[in-house]
């Protein structure tokens, strides 16, 4: 059993993805950890595939799966899950579900190993958005009330609201949420720091939330993906732990970046749309 596996999503950055796996491997070695690194290529690209696993066919550690389809950031991490729990014929104590913009502080695994490694938590590391310098965990620190939720959906559902809402107050609303965490207690206790959502870009899976049947195979394309892990865990009394001292530099989304605003709106629709149906108004 691998100590940690890492799945990865690649549509289109190859040098990105080689980048941060030169970058974590680095780090693995010199904690001596033992890990294997899946890559789902989204892209539905043959010249993409071949770079990566021409690249990295002679590296035992590293996998380059072929999706055929852009499934999409969790749906592509889930189908790397299956690569390697199906046709590796492998399991890992530790399930990393990653972007690939982020630059992971020196001795974070070095922390990892000494403090969580044997805890059965999801851990949300401490993320903070190099552009800003604002922290994107706690993603929620407690369950969305239904009212809060149907005000999202609303705004997610017309387009022009959601561009309203982006461009006048959501990073305004950013800024004053990441400045009462810096103050709070809270924010700054390293220990039982416990949370309701942790960001996607960065979440840690013990193996103990796919013995108790939890699953990555999300039903929508992008957005919502941190709702829909952190109900899973709710159901199955898996507590989510802010970490601190696991510190993470994250260079924006940048696996959005090409999508307009209303296609983000869209997708966020559908997903919030779903997520209510099952977790919040059954």
């Amino acid at each position: 059993m691998k100590d940690i596996l890492f799945l990865l999503i690649n549509y289109k950055n190859k040098t990105e993805i080689v980048d941060f796996i030169c970058h974590i491997k680095k780090l693995l070695k010199e904690d001596n950890i033992d890990y294997s690194i899946i890559v789902s290529d989204n892209s539905s690209d043959k010249k993409e595939f071949d770079y990566l696993n021409n690249l990295y066919k002679a590296d035992n550690n590293v996998y380059i799966n072929d999706t055929g389809e852009n499934l999409g950031y969790l749906k592509g991490a889930y189908n790397g899950y299956n690569y390697f729990f199906d046709k590796l014929k492998q399991q890992a104590k530790w399930v990393f579900v990653c972007n690939t913009d982020l630059k992971l502080e020196n001795n974070f695994f070095k922390v990892f190993m000494s403090k969580y490694f044997y805890h059965n938590l999801i851990i949300a590391p401490n993320i903070e958005l190099k552009s800003s310098g604002i922290h994107q965990n706690p993603f929620m620190r407690k369950r969305p009330s239904k009212i809060s939720f149907s005000f999202r959906l609303i705004i997610m559902k017309y387009p022009i609201l959601y561009i309203i809402y982006k461009n006048l107050f959501s990073q305004i609303w950013l800024k004053i949420k990441d400045k009462l965490k810096n103050k709070s207690n809270d924010f700054k206790n390293k220990e039982n720091n416990y949370i309701y959502a942790a960001h996607g870009s960065f979440c840690l899976l013990p193996l103990i939330f796919f013995e108790r049947k939890c699953t990555l195979n999300y039903f929508n394309f992008l957005f919502g993906e941190e709702i829909f892990i952190a109900e899973q865990a709710k159901e199955n009394n898996i507590k989510i732990q802010l970490c601190n001292d696991l510190k993470v530099i994250h260079n924006e989304n940048q696996t959005t970046s090409g999508v307009n605003d209303s296609k983000i709106a869209f997708f966020n629709y559908l997903s919030l749309k779903e997520l209510k149906k099952r977790y919040f108004f059954k």
